[in-house]
């Protein structure tokens, strides 16, 4: 026989639980729109925190960082992984591509017109830009210093996979 709540409602389907409920919220007052006082950026960090963890190389399961330090290579600590230009674009994933040894970046444009961006992974070779199912799509035009250029309309997700 399932337990019931003080309401009468089965429990057994983990749903409807009475009990106590943790909710946080905030009030950002601001006087002008939400692009001209950028309380976007709070609301964004309010939401979504930024994480961050520094693994040991034996415990990251990074097979090209590894075998870069093997090989002799400088695998030290980076002060960026990636760098984004204008402050429209904000960044919502940063992750290892699922099937090939490559990083993907996707955001969206937070502002209503569209704009030029520059995206800075050190060290980048090429960065084609993808589908979510990160399907290529097509190349971006990446500098000599690993600066991939896009443009992304108001509103809009890019995602970007980087071949460093």
């Amino acid at each position: 026989m399932n337990e019931k709540d003080p309401l009468g409602h089965d429990r057994a389907d983990g749903g409807g639980r009475l009990g106590l409920q943790t909710v946080r919220y905030a009030v950002l007052p601001h006087g002008g729109t939400r692009e001209k006082d950028k309380a976007w950026r709070e609301a964004h960090a309010f939401q979504a925190p930024l994480r961050d963890r520094q693994m040991p190389v034996a415990g990251r399961g990074n097979i090209d960082h590894n075998r870069r330090e093997m090989a002799g290579v400088d695998t030290s600590t980076r002060a960026c992984y990636l760098a984004t230009e204008p402050e429209q674009l904000a960044l919502s994933a940063f992750r290892r591509a699922r099937d090939r040894e490559a990083t993907v970046a996707r955001f969206w444009n937070i502002g209503a017109a569209a704009v030029r961006g520059a995206l800075t992974p050190p060290g980048a070779k090429a960065a084609p830009r993808v589908y979510l199912n990160e399907d290529r799509q097509e190349d971006l035009p990446v500098d000599v210093d690993g600066t991939a250029s896009v443009s992304v309309w108001p509103k809009r997700i890019v995602t970007v996979e980087f071949a460093v």
